[in-house]
């Protein structure tokens, strides 16, 4: 880890963190489901909203055209952070609205019959859409079974595979488990069989290093709320030579280049995709979000973030009935634990009323947590990011110490 990373000054661009629940100083351990935001990232959207509102791409004025710079400024960003290429970049209001849209534009590639296969360890968002077509087209749909350890069984998938199979869709990182799936030996093996691929990076995206390029996959989506960004922006990432195979999710304003009252012709990509007024504000307050990762360095973030890691799994190993799910070697910023005869919600009120913020329950994964891991009480999910430090990973480890002797 670098000796420029400085927690300090980074726990101070977070003003959140100011806060008390109940009387105590907030210690947020719940950045798997949202991160945080940073003040210059705040003051942009803030800035945006109070002196330079209008629409872009539509207009003539300087405001409209300013916006529009900036907003194409943004694409830049995330073409640059992912290693794309600027037209490959359309922007949604998050993960779920940018599978949806594959799922929906794809399918007309399927026959019926026609195979995808997805992991057990996907959050619903990466479940729901393709169950949804696979109900309306006739297809099947394939699950790649969890070793006891909670990582997938690569044996498995290349069992799945057969000559009907035409998409893989799977996640980077488990956001129930924290878990890294070697993606590309995945992508090695769907390429040899002419496999579509889709990657999830949403729960990757603010602490591994995204290569679009490296990782050949079709397409890529991730969350700005994920990545200090606000709610409501998203990514779609699609390889540019499948860009004018794609038909649109929507359509409407803003992705013509003509109509007349029989018919219309697509803008070029990205703009057809994107119909309506964007997410403006969103989209240009996820480019500043981005710089801000840059700055501080993702390999860093990495490496500052594993050391939390091991350090809180070095504590909670020692509490006696505490179960970590998943080989700390495997995993990043996430730590999910169960107790035996304890459920997970009342573990997650009572670090509550000490003003720690985790996450409990299913995760948005319950073929993973109920189904494949067998767990009916729940998780206890901890998750780090950049503005935690040693302290409070401390104060919770002994925060859970002191839940667990009140509760038996």
């Amino acid at each position: 880890m670098s000796n420029l990373y400085d927690i300090k000054k980074i726990r101070s661009d977070f003003p959140q963190l100011t806060i008390k629940l109940k009387k105590n100083p907030l210690i947020y351990l719940d950045s798997a489901a949202t991160t945080l935001k940073p003040k210059e990232v705040i003051d942009k959207l803030s800035d945006l909203y109070l002196f330079k509102t209008a629409n872009i791409h539509r207009a003539a004025h300087e405001l409209s055209q300013n916006l529009s710079t900036d907003y194409e400024t943004a694409r830049e960003n995330v073409a640059n952070f992912i290693n794309a290429k600027q037209n490959e970049v359309i922007f949604t209001k998050g993960t779920t609205e940018s599978i949806n849209f594959v799922a929906q534009s794809y399918a007309k590639y399927f026959s019926k019959g026609s195979e995808i296969i997805i992991s057990s360890l996907e959050h619903h968002s990466n479940i729901l859409p393709w169950q949804n077509i696979a109900k309306e087209y006739g297809l099947v749909l394939k699950f790649i079974k969890c070793l006891p350890s909670g990582e997938l069984d690569f044996n498995h998938f290349t069992s799945l595979i057969s000559k009907k199979t035409k998409l893989l869709a799977l996640t980077i990182c488990s956001n129930a488990l924290g878990i890294i799936n070697p993606v590309k030996d995945y992508i090695n093996v769907a390429k040899k069989n002419k496999i579509k691929i889709l990657l999830d990076a949403a729960q990757s995206i603010s602490s591994n290093i995204t290569d679009v390029k490296k990782l050949d996959a079709d397409f890529l989506v991730f969350s700005g709320h994920k990545i200090f960004a606000p709610t409501g922006i998203g990514v779609l990432w699609v390889k540019e030579n499948l860009l004018e195979t794609l038909k649109p999710y929507q359509v409407g304003g803003g992705m013509i280049s003509s109509v007349d009252k029989n018919s219309y012709a697509l803008a070029c990509a990205p703009y057809r995709f994107e119909a309506g007024t964007p997410p403006i504000v969103q989209a240009i307050s996820l480019g500043h979000a981005l710089n801000y990762v840059k700055n501080i360095g993702l390999q860093n973030i990495h490496d500052y973030e594993k050391s939390l890691l091991t350090a809180l799994d070095e504590g909670l190993s020692k509490i006696d009935g505490v179960k970590i799910i998943g080989p700390l070697k495997s995993r990043v910023n996430i730590c999910s634990f169960t107790v035996e005869g304890v459920h997970s919600s009342d573990i997650g009120q009572l670090l509550s009323v000490q003003g720690i913020c985790v996450r409990t329950g299913n995760h948005c994964a319950q073929p993973l947590v109920v189904e494949e891991l067998g767990i009916n009480t729940g998780l206890t999910r901890i998750s780090l990011s950049i503005y935690n430090n040693l302290e409070e990973v401390v104060a919770c480890v002994d925060s859970v110490k002191k839940c667990l002797e009140m509760l038996r």
